[in-house]
């Protein structure tokens, strides 16, 4: 009966295993020092385009599938002393490179946001120091002039917004200026083509061509000066209107295709809203709450004028959802992030979930889900040894979430049927990509990026018509993804000959941008229904479960998740393991097990294939302490094996993935 059980279990594994997940293709922009994809957004054909930026000190290659991508030289004739360029890139969804624009400052530019219109029509907003100069595909210059002060102060930031055709010919570009420094955050368009530009400015005061704001009497000076600058621009360019404020910090901003706007952020004190049409709308601080200063959500119609104040996420107490994505049912799928509080016990943030409390140590990631109203449904907490940062959230046309973050060295990603995977970045910090079904099911996960510490953390998902998922992010470490294998370009002591100082390779990085085909994972395996109706009915009698068919799809199909019972079958109290790393590629077959040992033992490491065919046999003695296991998959398929770890009487098994 015992080995009747373990066999089962074994089945069980196999039956929900992740499945190892294959990139259609991978392109990278790539220098020897950084290179970042800020925001990327697909064209009304499907083109792929892509914003961020790269240092002028090495140049930078564009890649493209057709091996003829461009390489661009460092930048010496515009601004010698510039260390970082604009660019808009579009390619093709095979990943073919079409063409590039730029954009030159004297101290550095830097990309927030892109929108692209119904028409294919790009607007960039962003911040730069000194002078700007915009460079478009057909050779085109705008030179826009920021703010200099006197003497040899550094010059403060400056906001702009700049709008470019389909085929990368800008039509018009504009900057905001201030005494201190001004950031366009975010840009949005309606169907109609209007431009939609959120800003924030630390002084008084900015202008935006002949137009100046300046921020009203009681404002407040509490947060920002003008903590919210929103301004409406024609598909020409020109100003038609602005809504501004202060004591009101602004986190995200959508704009539907009817130009209705929604603000969701958090108020600092009473705030003062006025609009260039004369409308003044007086909001009363928010009560002091023990959950920290609740966060609302702003209706701004498509004229500038406020329709409401109601709260954001209200079951989240202070805590922000950095990311949200919205089905066809209404229901939101959001990342939301822990505040920080006040603990006499000394941990650090707290997220409320309605009149539950999270308390951690650190940052962690949370997956929620909403209803059409608001109302929480399910929360999921991902645990890691040091902060860890969500990044972007996108659905499949399956319907599945889809999840992208970083973490450093080790993360332990959940679902809410007690499933879970490990993922270990070994000495470096990571990306990762997750996907989930709607009822919170993990489906698989992989690492995608490796970097070392002091490096800022962006990635992007996007999902295309045809269920493809488009990835950016970077990296400045040895990366895999599936077969493709990804090197840093910059190398330690690199010397520029217009950058006197040797560059530290783990200070620089690259950006890649890759094609995951998602068609596969939304089918449907009819063969397999009875299979899961039997597991729900008899939950109780393993025995009468069909135990051929989780063996015979194992190898390329996604199930329902087990039973927490069946889950929890090979986990032995006073014993830990763990296998490292986990998914293992062909390429980089070597990968390491541990194992906790209360007391000197011998233990046999045994490899599995999905068969159940013994491939190997290993026995060791291992005094009290850590029993560590290296070996290799060199030589074997692409699938699902299980490595099995017996000491004495006690058993455990663990999965390991092949790609």
């Amino acid at each position: 009966m015992k080995y009747t059980h373990f066999w089962l279990t074994l089945c069980l594994l196999l039956w929900g295993s992740l499945r190892a997940q294959q990139w259609d293709w991978v392109q990278t922009i790539a220098g020897v020092t950084c290179e970042g994809i800020t925001d990327m957004a697909f064209l009304p054909d499907q083109d792929l385009l892509l914003t961020g930026i790269y240092e002028d000190r090495g140049g930078v290659t564009f890649g493209s599938a057709d091996g003829a991508g461009q390489t661009f030289a460092a930048n010496t004739d515009t601004f010698p002393y510039s260390h970082s360029t604009l660019f808009l890139a579009r390619y093709t969804r095979a990943g073919t490179l079409k063409w590039v624009a730029h954009a030159y400052a004297e101290s550095g530019i830097h990309p927030w946001e892109m929108a692209v219109d119904p028409q294919g029509y790009s607007t960039l907003c962003g911040n730069f120091r000194g002078r700007a100069i915009f460079r478009d595909t057909g050779g085109r210059e705008q030179v826009l002039e920021g703010m200099r002060l006197s003497g040899d102060k550094q010059p403060p930031l400056n906001a702009f917004v700049a709008r470019f055709s389909p085929e990368g010919q800008l039509l018009w570009a504009h900057v905001g200026l201030s005494r201190e420094n001004s950031v366009a955050f975010e840009v949005e368009t309606d169907a109609a083509g209007h431009v939609y530009l959120r800003a924030y400015c630390t002084y008084g005061a900015i202008s935006f061509g002949d137009m100046t704001f300046i921020a009203s009497p009681g404002e407040g000076r509490s947060f920002y000066n003008l903590g919210l600058l929103l301004l409406k621009f024609s598909p020409e360019g020109q100003l038609l209107w602005s809504l501004r404020g202060g004591n009101l910090k602004v986190d995200r901003m959508r704009v539907d295709p009817q130009g209705e706007i929604q603000l969701q952020g958090q108020f600092t004190a009473k705030a003062l809203l006025w609009n260039s049409r004369g409308d003044v709308y007086d909001i009363a601080a928010p009560p002091a709450r023990r959950t920290g200063t609740p966060r609302h959500r702003l209706r701004v119609d498509a004229q500038g004028r406020l329709l409401a104040v109601e709260p954001d996420f209200p079951a989240l107490g202070a805590g922000a959802v950095v990311h949200e994505v919205q089905d066809a049912e209404g229901n939101t799928f959001a990342l939301p992030q822990p505040w920080l509080g006040s603990d006499p016990r000394g941990l650090q943030y707290r997220l409320d979930w309605g009149e539950e409390r999270f308390t951690t140590q650190r940052k962690d990631i949370f997956l929620a889900k909403f209803d059409s109203l608001q109302r929480p449904l399910w929360l999921i907490q991902m645990e890691g040894e040091y902060d860890e940062v969500p990044l972007d959230i996108a659905l499949d046309q399956a319907g599945n979430v889809l999840i992208a973050g970083h973490f450093r060295q080790r993360i332990t990603l959940k679902d809410r049927f007690k499933g879970s995977v490990e993922l270990d970045a070994g000495m470096y910090q990571s990306l990762f990509l997750a996907s989930y079904s709607p009822a919170g099911q993990l489906r698989w996960a992989t690492k995608a990026g490796n970097y070392f510490d002091d490096t800022g953390e962006v990635m992007h998902l996007r999902v295309d018509t045809n269920n493809q998922l488009l990835v950016s992010g970077f990296f400045n470490a040895p990366t895999r993804l599936g077969s493709h294998i990804l090197s840093p370009q910059g190398e330690k002591g690199y010397v520029s000959p217009s950058w006197p100082e040797p560059i530290d390779y783990r200070n620089c990085r690259d950006a890649y941008f890759a094609c995951l085909n998602l068609v596969s994972e939304s089918r449907e395996v009819v063969e397999n229904e009875a299979f899961r109706e039997k597991w729900e009915k008899k939950e109780d009698d393993p025995a009468s479960l069909p135990l051929s068919s989780p063996l015979a799809y194992a190898a390329d199909t996604l199930f329902d998740q087990p039973s927490e019972a069946a889950l929890d079958a090979t986990e032995v109290p006073g014993l830990t393991a763990r296998v490292f790393p986990n998914p293992v590629s062909q390429a980089l077959p070597d990968l390491q097990a541990e194992l906790q040992l209360p007391q000197a033992a011998t233990v046999v490491w045994r490899l599995l294939s999905s068969e159940g065919r013994a491939l190997w046999t290993e026995s060791r003695d291992y005094p009290e302490g850590t029993a560590v296991f290296p070996f290799s998959m060199a030589g074997l398929a692409a699938g699902t094996y299980l490595l099995v770890i017996e000491t004495g009487s006690e058993r455990l098994v663990r999965r390991v993935v092949l790609w």
